[in-house]
């Protein structure tokens, strides 16, 4: 067992690699990523989306086109941070990040689930945004969607605009 620590610690440059990782120093993490067109469960199940969070945020993207919002991202991510929607205000200047919850219980509250965990990192998620340059010096407002699917029922939309505010 002893020498097998001394093993580890002989990894120097093992360990400020990860390190590097950790800290994000490596640009690895700054890199947005987006499934803009694909299965939102990723080519494992191809063009199956079953879950009710899927169908949830197809919906809510739905809902918000025809109101005039047009739908830049889905489930896009930057860093450690996602968002299940972004979308452009129908003034056509505010970036909009769109958090959607959906729940199939026809008393269940979908905006329980919106606490000040998730509202913090939509707001780092939003302050974020400010160095991808296809959303650099527009301002951004934090939005959330919830939504009631009973089965065999018609859902229930329910829009937030400006539902978290950013302390950044």
């Amino acid at each position: 067992m002893r020498g097998w620590f001394r093993g580890i610690r002989g990894f120097g440059g093992f360990r400020r690699l990860l390190a590097q990782i950790a800290s994000k120093r490596s640009g690895l993490f700054d890199r947005p990523r987006s499934r803009q067109g694909e299965c939102a469960a990723g080519g494992l199940y191809g063009a199956l989306e079953t879950s009710l969070g899927d169908r949830g945020e197809r919906l809510a993207a739905r809902w918000l086109s025809r109101r005039g919002y047009r739908i830049l991202h889905r489930n896009y991510t930057l860093g450690r941070d996602e968002a299940d929607l972004i979308a452009l205000d129908p003034d056509g200047e505010t970036i909009v990040i769109v958090e959607v919850k959906t729940r199939s219980h026809p008393h269940a509250s979908p905006e329980w689930s919106l606490g000040r965990d998730k509202g913090y990192r939509l707001a780092r998620l939003a302050a974020r945004l400010d160095g991808v340059p296809e959303f650099r010096d527009r301002p951004v407002r934090i939005d959330a969607v919830a939504i009631v699917w009973p089965e065999s029922e018609e859902p229930q939309v329910r829009h937030y605009e400006a539902a978290f505010e950013s302390p950044y």
